[in-house]
């Protein structure tokens, strides 16, 4: 099992951008993969690449669905202060608020969002380490609010139910029915896999036989700025 801890900037150096874009506006050009420490987890861009010194990075991430049982909230933490910078929040469990045969499927289409966007970008200093962090907003019967680190993640690379294609990030959707339902999303960015990543988040909160990493999906990529 990969762990990926995807790292926070400080509150100086990060602007949440809300926008109204849709994927055309999803222009970017690295890979966060280029920059992901595949033993810590870690990712930092260093301040110079290839020669070339980095003035500015923008990350672009995009929200494209949910399958946790509960209200959740994605963000970004700074580890040293332990700011949280909100990207994303659902104003509910799911699309229906209740579990039907895609699980507990929140969608942007389905509102899960609230009519917020789901692109967001931030924009980022080199050398700074950061991570993702999920909330649970938890009925007091659970525990009430839950904080976790998304400590476990795959990406379309190491698919949670492998295809051999990197152009798609596959998974179980309801591991609750026989046989279990899958699951295949393809990217929203016009480049693939060649540029961006599709990240999906396992919370653990209940503990699951079977880790399903559906409990936040979200498509990220980068878009590096140079001194001239």
């Amino acid at each position: 099992m990969k762990k990926m801890r995807l790292f926070a900037v400080t509150l100086f150096s990060i602007i949440i951008l809300l926008t109204t874009c849709t994927p055309d506006h999803f222009q970017c050009n690295s890979s966060v993969r280029n920059f992901i420490n595949e033993g810590t987890g870690t990712i930092k861009i260093a301040p110079q690449i290839n020669g070339r010194m980095v003035k500015f990075i923008q990350a672009v991430i995009y929200f494209r669905e949910s399958h946790g049982g509960f209200q959740s909230r994605i963000g970004f933490e700074n580890l040293a202060t332990h700011e949280f910078i909100l990207l994303f929040d659902e104003v509910r469990y799911s699309d229906d608020n209740q579990r039907g045969p895609n699980d507990w499927l929140g969608s942007v289409e389905g509102g899960i969002l609230g009519g917020a966007s789901p692109l967001k970008t931030v924009e980022l200093l080199p050398n700074t380490n950061y991570a993702l962090v999920l909330k649970n907003i938890n009925p007091p019967i659970w525990g009430g609010l839950k904080q976790q680190k998304a400590y476990y993640a795959k990406t379309n690379f190491v698919d949670p139910v492998p295809d051999n294609n990197i152009n798609t990030f596959t998974f179980y959707e309801n591991q609750n029915v026989e046989p279990p339902k899958k699951k295949s999303l393809a990217f929203l960015n016009p480049l693939g896999s060649a540029i961006a990543t599709i990240i999906g988040f396992e919370d653990n909160y209940q503990y699951e036989e079977k880790q399903d990493y559906n409990d936040i999906i979200i498509e990220m990529c980068l878009n590096v700025t140079y001194d001239p």
